[in-house]
């Protein structure tokens, strides 16, 4: 997860390491594992998600959680190529999408264009958010209740 634009927030996060980008000389905060009450607090930290899965049978059984948490939070982010992202994922509309092959030159570059362009991290950010709304709990009870009432 990084946090782009004047640097970083003044915030202590125990397990949080700050790092200067290389190319930029830019700080980035890196979020490492927080209390399920806390965990959703950290998406107000940060501008740019990041989620790298490998392709593999174990992956594939996975959701795109991580997708969906940074929509609900307008939070541009920058995935896999693979299932489960693609599920949701579009690149370029809502979310950008990293291909294997392509590897770490590619996570580069989307990082650096996410860091220098604010319009495209909102753009993707708000998109994504409006994709993900069918996921939302009161979504997900309204198809509930109408599977219910063609059950009875």
């Amino acid at each position: 997860f990084f946090q782009a634009e004047d640097g970083i927030r003044d915030k202590l996060v125990t397990g949080v390491q700050t790092c200067a980008l290389p190319i930029y000389g830019q700080e980035y905060k890196r979020m490492y594992g927080r209390s399920a009450e806390e965990y959703a607090e950290g998406y107000n930290e940060m501008d740019i998600c990041i989620a790298p899965l490998k392709d593999n049978k174990f992956n594939k059984c996975k959701s795109q959680l991580k997708l969906i948490e940074a929509g609900f939070f307008r939070k541009s982010i920058i995935v896999s190529n693979i299932h489960p992202y693609t599920i949701d994922g579009i690149h370029g509309e809502n979310c950008l999408m990293v291909d294997e092959k392509k590897g770490h030159k590619q996570w580069a570059k989307y990082i650096k264009q996410l860091i220098n362009d604010r319009e495209m991290r909102e753009h993707l950010g708000n998109n994504l958010y409006y994709d993900v709304q069918k996921y939302h709990i009161e979504e997900v009870n309204k198809q509930r209740a109408l599977i219910y009432r063609q059950l009875l």
